[in-house]
């Protein structure tokens, strides 16, 4: 039973917002403002919603999981086939983002890939990494979990050398969801994913030093850009964390700075920008135009910042109930895909997580992963 508090969307949701909200007031950031009491009052009742709803999630989901069996997914041609996307990928393009950032040649934000293939590409390689996870905890057999393991490393290689930071840091948000699936809420599980965790932080924040052009330990370039007080740091914690600290902040201080200096414009267009796929938005409508922040380098606003902007509050109600149905009706559908089950709700779960960062429910990148998760790759068995 305690599997269905980890994969829960609607949980993960919750407990993300409440450590935003409570970490924004320590204000070790001076760009932003106290929050306002409307955006407060609307986060707060989003959260408790979240938590009613996950209530209502849970009753959805079979009260337990019959054992997988053999796996009919085609690992071998899968695994072939992939080092061959990658190097036509960088063949098409002419550099590799790895080496452009180790060499400081170029920047990985300038490479597009083959175009619609690079999308593909890159929601295959989520979803394929989370299942050869997935698959590796549940092996058997030593032979099979070994090859899972070894597959599973191949693709972080694969996908570490396009230098995307945002792509592996969801890969690793996807796999703690079904670490915590397989191995439920022990405390020595949610322990080693703590430790895990914080390495993973502290790797994040010294990756982003080095794109800074400083030492992997100088975290200089983001106290100034965030206009971070050192002799307010915390002494004992590595300024390498004071990036996951401005990750999570920044996000709702720039929404907070739209909402006291901005009134919303209602825009029925811009509005649907929040709910269709940003491929499909883009082609039908355009982009949508950024609107002034305190500081231009910390530009995402939270998955509520164009609701707002076109709605105002009713806007970003109307956005949470939509993702709430979808979070409700794609978990449903997932219930009887047996393998990818774990995967699909490991997916709803990083959807749903990172909505304090931008909007995943339009980001293709993360959302058409669940297409590979929800096809019927067996017959027979429900997850």
């Amino acid at each position: 039973m305690r599997y269905k508090t980890a994969c829960n969307p609607f949980f993960w949701f919750a407990a993300v917002w409440a450590a935003v909200l409570l970490l924004y007031p320590l204000r070790l950031s001076g760009l932003y403002e106290p929050l306002d009491t409307g955006l407060l009052c609307f986060l707060i009742g989003a959260v408790c919603l979240a938590l009613c709803f996950g209530a209502l999630y849970g009753r959805l989901l079979p009260d337990r999981l019959r054992p997988r069996g053999k796996s009919e997914f085609p690992h071998a041609a899968v695994m072939l086939a992939r080092p061959t996307c990658y190097a036509l990928e960088f063949l098409y393009a002419g550099r590799i983002p790895l080496a452009d950032e180790l060499t400081g040649t170029g920047s990985y934000l300038d490479f597009g890939g083959i175009p619609t293939f690079h999308v593909l590409l890159v929601t295959f390689s989520l979803f394929y990494a989370v299942l050869l996870f997935s698959s590796a905890l549940g092996a058997k057999r030593r032979g099979e979990k070994r090859q899972h393991w070894i597959g599973f490393c191949t693709v972080l290689v694969l996908m570490a050398t396009q230098y995307n930071r945002g792509l592996l840091l969801m890969t690793a948000l996807c796999c703690a969801v079904v670490y915590l699936f397989c191995r439920g809420l022990r405390p020595a599980a949610l322990l080693r994913l703590f430790g895990l965790g914080a390495a993973a932080l502290y790797a994040f924040g010294g990756l982003g030093n080095l794109r800074a052009g400083r030492a992997w330990n100088d975290s200089s370039y983001l106290f100034e850009v965030a206009r971070i007080d050192g002799s307010r740091y915390p002494a004992f914690l590595p300024q390498e964390f004071a990036w996951a600290y401005v990750y999570l902040v920044s996000p709702l201080g720039n929404l907070n700075h739209f909402v006291r200096h901005f009134s919303p414009r209602p825009d029925l267009a811009g509005f649907l920008g929040s709910l269709l796929p940003d491929a499909i938005y883009k082609r039908t409508f355009g982009k949508i135009p950024p609107f002034p922040l305190p500081e231009p380098n910390l530009n995402v606003s939270t998955g509520f910042a164009d609701a707002y902007r076109f709605g105002g509050f009713a806007g970003m109600a109307a956005l949470f109930f939509a993702l709430s149905l979808f979070l409700l009706c794609v978990g449903r559908l997932s219930v009887s895909r047996q393998e990818g089950f774990p995967v699909a709700h490991a997916l709803l779960c990083c959807v749903a997580a990172l909505m304090f960062f931008t909007n995943m429910l339009v980001y293709t990148g993360l959302t058409f992963a669940l297409v590979y998760a929800l096809l019927p790759v067996r017959r027979g068995g429900a997850a």
